[in-house]
């Protein structure tokens, strides 16, 4: 329903004569004068109450205009519907297909896009921040690829294959290596320990060290292979089974054997001796 209009004022002045007396008693006179502002006065409520109405299809704001926005209608009331029906549209998370554009989020068209497209092809690297690929337990092994990433469940099973330091060169754990690739004399226990090594003869008194006191030592010479020497005990025997007195030129000491000077006992100058020495 369209809102009331003010009608044309059903008296008006305008061609009467000046002497109204003339052509009206004074009742019809003060009729005239009152008619006018009554007239006004109830188009006035009309459209008061018109614009107040709130029946559905015929309240006030379905009859004023507005201009229209986008595909909405043209009354206040159709905009407020129209924007209501927007509003319940994107709460209920039914934003159409293709609705919200690439401008609409950056301000270069096609710029998410582009940058989506440029991340998904980066690999990430210590330098580059991007996807990332997990290694397999193959790779993992491997130790190569400097691309992938290691997971936990990967690493746990490589390093359940090392030694904890902890469990190395202590009591039931497992034994080091030395500078020599060699277990430690010290590492190795209740187990037979002997060492060997070689001296060459000058005539000066000397000691051979060795990392333990030795209970048994034999030398032997460059020149004489079969002319063995052994020292045990408090007894420095030749190969021929004569007794010499350690005291004489070898004797077993804290930490190794000392070799004297005497020539024919085992420091003949020019001559290699090899020894070995055994708890």
């Amino acid at each position: 329903m369209a809102l009331p209009t003010i009608p044309e004022i059903s008296f008006k002045f305008v061609g009467k004569p000046d002497n109204l007396n003339s052509v009206l008693d004074p009742d019809e006179i003060k009729a005239a004068l009152d008619a006018g502002p009554e007239e006004v006065r109830q188009a006035a409520i009309a459209l008061t109450n018109a614009l107040s109405s709130i029946t559905d299809s015929s309240s006030g704001a379905d009859n004023i205009g507005a201009t229209a926005i986008s595909t909405s209608p043209a009354t206040v009331q159709g905009i407020l519907e129209w924007l209501k029906a927007q509003i319940d549209t994107i709460v209920a998370g039914g934003v159409a297909d293709g609705s919200v554009t690439d401008a609409k989020l950056s301000g270069t068209v096609g710029q998410i896009k582009e940058r989506v497209a440029t991340h998904v092809a980066l690999s990430s690297s210590e330098t580059v921040k991007a996807h990332v690929e997990l290694a397999t337990a193959a790779e993992t092994t491997t130790g190569t690829d400097a691309t992938r990433a290691v997971h936990p469940a990967g690493l746990k099973v490589e390093l359940d294959k090392k030694i904890p330091s902890t469990q190395k060169g202590v009591a039931n754990g497992v034994a080091t290596l030395d500078a020599s690739v060699k277990i430690p004399l010290a590492q190795l226990g209740n187990a037979l320990k002997a060492i060997s090594g070689s001296y060459s003869g000058d005539g000066v008194a000397k000691t051979i060290s060795v990392p333990f006191t030795p209970g048994f030592v034999s030398i032997i010479s460059s020149e004489s292979p079969s002319a063995l020497l052994t020292v045990h005990g408090n007894k420095a025997q030749s190969h021929i089974g004569t007794n010499i007195g350690l005291t004489d030129n070898v004797s077993i000491v804290t930490g190794g054997f000392n070799i004297g000077t005497t020539a024919s006992m085992a420091n003949a100058t020019g001559v290699t001796y090899y020894w070995t020495a055994l708890p």
